[in-house]
C-alpha cells in the first residue's frame, strides 16, 4: 500500500507490463494473420500506461474495504475495539465476515483457514450463515436438518436434499455472484459434517 501510494504521490506515468501468455497469444494471433502488424514482426512485450488517477482510485478502493470490514466486525463483536476484548462468543459471525471480505473472491473458506463450525453443531452453522448475510431463518433451518441426517456423498449427488439446501442458502449469500455464495454454504455444510480442512 505504501508503495502505491509512493508511485501515486510522483508525477512520472506508470506502466504495467502483460502478462507473458498474453503477449504469447497475441503473438500467435499475428502468427494466424488475425491481427495485422509489420510483416516478420512480432511483440516482445507490452506496457499499459496507468494514471495518477487510476492508482487514487486503486488505493480509496482498499482502504473502502478495509473500513468496511472493521466496521462490519465491530458491529458483530463491539468489544473487539477494546484493548482486552474477547471475540470467543462471535466467532462464527467474524470468521464469515471475514471470509466474506477477504477471500470471496477466490472461494477459501475453510481451506486452510479453519471454519469455525463445531462438527454436528448446527447452531455454529446456523450462526456462520447468518454472518454471511442469510437472513431467511426458513433457509438456514432447511440446511441445518438436511445436514443433520446427511450422508456421504450426499454434497455432490445434485438430488440430495443437502445438496438442494446448499444451492437455496448460497443463493442467498449474494457476495459474488450465486456460484460463490453456492461454495461458500457448501464450505459450512462441510464445516458441519467435519470435512472441512
Amino acid at each position: 500500500m505504501k508503495e502505491l501510494e509512493e508511485i501515486a504521490s510522483q508525477d512520472s506515468e506508470v506502466h504495467l507490463p502483460w502478462p507473458a501468455d498474453m503477449v504469447s497469444y497475441a503473438n500467435g494471433l499475428i502468427n494466424a494473420r488475425k491481427v495485422k502488424l509489420i510483416p516478420m514482426h512480432g511483440l516482445v512485450s507490452v506496457n499499459i500506461p496507468v494514471t495518477r488517477a487510476a492508482l487514487v482510485r486503486a488505493i480509496d478502493a482498499v482502504r473502502g474495504r478495509i473500513l468496511d470490514l472493521a466496521l462490519e466486525l465491530e458491529y458483530v463483536s463491539p468489544e473487539l475495539g477494546e484493548v482486552a476484548g474477547s471475540s470467543a462468543e462471535h466467532k462464527e459471525e467474524i470468521s464469515a465476515k471475514f471470509q466474506m471480505n477477504i477471500h470471496a473472491d477466490t472461494v477459501n473458506v475453510g481451506e486452510n483457514y479453519g471454519v469455525p463450525i463445531t462438527s454436528g453443531d448446527s447452531a455454529s452453522l446456523a450462526r456462520y450463515l447468518r454472518g454471511l448475510g442469510v437472513e431467511d431463518e426458513a433457509a438456514i433451518d432447511e440446511l441445518t436438518e438436511a445436514a443433520k441426517t446427511a450422508e456421504a456423498g450426499d454434497l455432490q449427488r445434485e438430488e440430495s436434499r443437502l445438496k438442494t439446501a446448499v444451492k437455496k442458502v448460497g443463493g442467498l449469500i449474494g457476495i459474488a455472484g450465486v456460484n460463490s455464495g453456492v461454495q461458500l454454504a457448501a464450505k459450512a455444510a462441510e464445516g458441519y459434517l467435519g470435512m472441512g480442512a
